[in-house]
């Protein structure tokens, strides 16, 4: 949330990317609370880094939920702005989850087991 905050950064993002943000760490709480048990796909991507790895699950819900609510340009923005993010990992996430274009759903299934 820092990268929201003007005392952090000259130009912080949209307050729809902080609203999504907040969705972001809820679900991280569920995927806590609800862990994928032996994933096919996270063993698929076991080089990938840990921070990434976690994030696979996670991206994917995300995606599915803001196209249901039909905000694809909500999702774009995500997708772009955390894909700007140091470290790479949630743009590594984003392109394996959007690798093909039903792909996230190969991940939402894992969760719905």
């Amino acid at each position: 949330m820092r990268y929201a905050l003007m005392s952090f950064t000259p130009s912080p993002v949209p307050m729809r990317y902080k609203v999504d943000t907040l969705f972001h760490e809820l679900l991280h709480v569920f995927l806590n609370e609800h862990p994928v048990r032996d994933s096919a796909l996270l063993e698929q991507n076991k080089s990938e880094p840990e921070r990434t790895r976690d994030h696979l699950h996670l991206l994917a819900l995300q995606k599915a939920v803001l196209l249901k609510l039909n905000e694809p340009e909500a999702l774009k923005n995500v997708v772009a702005i955390d894909s700007q993010l140091p470290g790479g990992y949630y743009k590594r996430a984003w392109d394996i989850v959007n690798a093909k274009e039903d792909e996230y759903l190969k991940y939402v299934a894992e969760i719905s087991r």
